[in-house]
């Protein structure tokens, strides 16, 4: 959305002290490098913080305390509306039975859900009680490791695979396995949902492929 661009500009109105100048500065470059790199909004979460802050800051300082007073109810109209959103814009509030204890951590996590597709926790959850202590995972297709007890290796789906540029350097099926094993992978996950849902992370050549396939025959 285009008014992300122009939301900093609020920071104008916060008058200058020398940190909150030093907090603006750092987020209005690192707003606008965003706008100009991306089309997403959830990139710009992460400065979402320090701008509360210093939104906060210019609407306390506002000098008229009726205006003063408006800013802050919209304020706390704006979340309480937003958090009811948020747990119940999917019918039947989904989140909810989690939320409650109704419904178990571990099988709210197992389904999919929206914004929560092809989850692998079946998969974590059987590397953590199966999987010896001093196991690492090669996560593929899946980077989300934040259940995972085990060290492990894992891509972006903005990103080439880490498999993938080891499939794609290595000469040999023997060459291959030769650097997983110096990397110290023992444990593959992969998450073929999320593989076919984000292909051009997965872009190989003929060499590659050979490579995995007889890396796979022999192998494993």
């Amino acid at each position: 959305p285009l008014f992300l661009t122009f939301l900093p500009i609020l920071i104008l109105f916060c008058r200058g002290h020398a940190p909150s100048a030093l907090l603006a500065v750092l987020c209005l470059g690192a707003w606008a490098a965003l706008s100009l790199m991306t089309d997403k909004p959830r990139f710009f979460i992460p400065n979402l913080a320090p701008l509360s802050l210093l939104l906060a800051r210019a609407v306390l300082e506002i000098p008229w305390a009726g205006l003063r007073l408006c800013a802050l109810s919209l304020t706390a109209f704006i979340l309480c509306v937003h958090t009811l959103i948020a747990g119940m814009r999917v019918p039947g509030g989904y989140k909810w039975p989690v939320v409650s204890g109704r419904q178990s951590e571990e099988e709210y996590l197992s389904h999919t859900h929206a914004n929560y597709e092809t989850p692998s926790y079946p998969a974590i959850a059987h590397i953590n009680r199966e999987a010896p202590a001093s196991s690492k995972v090669l996560m593929i297709g899946e980077p989300r490791g934040l259940y995972l007890e085990r060290d492990y290796d894992s891509g972006s789906v903005f990103n080439a695979e880490l498999f993938v540029s080891l499939m794609e350097i290595s000469r040999t099926p023997s060459e291959l396995k030769q650097r997983l094993e110096a990397l110290g992978i023992t444990h593959f996950l992969v998450n073929a949902g999320n593989m076919f849902q984000h292909p051009r992370s997965f872009v190989f050549s003929a060499t590659a492929l050979n490579n995995y396939a007889a890396y796979w025959n022999k192998y494993t």
